[in-house]
């Protein structure tokens, strides 16, 4: 098991990761300290017990901005660097394997103040674009006796996420009279 411990350090005692292969924008640095700003530092950032970085870099940088001289953080001891650089990307790897539910993100941005979500880190043309009503599908029905067209869809992504999104179409297919999925690549 890690030994993981918090502590308070100077803001100075810091430093970034130079294997760090995230890349922060200014405006999302701005949008990190209005969070900090609205909410306080309510989220502490990772490092080695040495300050280097390993999860955190923007949220320093906005600390830095808002003129903070303490950090909390929470100290990872005794990995090699080998886990400390996975650790680094793990932190910034696995928050992008999760999608928004947009029905529960509108209820919950319908359910807060207007800054609170823009201090949440969403615009206002995000928040409407999530507000507007999706335009109902029609579904015709039409005599297919004659039609031998092949209807093609392109899958890209990950190969394992290729995987789950063929079989899935397979077993939709099976269930349909008439209709098979072929499987195959196509080179780019």
């Amino acid at each position: 098991m890690t030994k993981v411990t918090n502590a308070d350090r100077a803001i100075e005692s810091l430093r970034p990761d130079p294997h760090n292969a995230r890349r922060h924008t200014p405006a999302q640095i701005d949008e990190i300290a209005a969070s900090i700003r609205r909410f306080g530092m309510v989220a502490p950032i990772i490092v080695q017990p040495n300050g280097t970085i390993i999860g955190g870099h923007a949220t320093w940088v906005a600390c830095q901005n808002l003129g903070h001289r303490k950090i909390n953080c929470r100290v990872v001891h005794d990995l090699s660097d080998s886990a400390y650089r996975a650790l680094g990307l793990a932190l910034n790897r696995l928050p992008e394997h999760s999608k928004w539910d947009d029905t529960l993100l509108m209820e919950a941005l319908q359910s807060i103040a207007v800054e609170d979500a823009l201090s949440a880190g969403f615009s206002a043309a995000e928040i409407a674009k999530l507000a507007e009503e999706p335009a109902p599908i029609a579904v015709e029905e039409i005599d297919s006796s004659m039609v031998s067209d092949e209807f093609w869809i392109s899958v890209r992504g990950p190969l394992r996420h290729q995987a789950v999104m063929l079989r899935e179409l397979m077993k939709i297919a099976d269930e349909l009279e008439g209709v098979s999925v072929d499987l195959g690549t196509i080179a780019l």
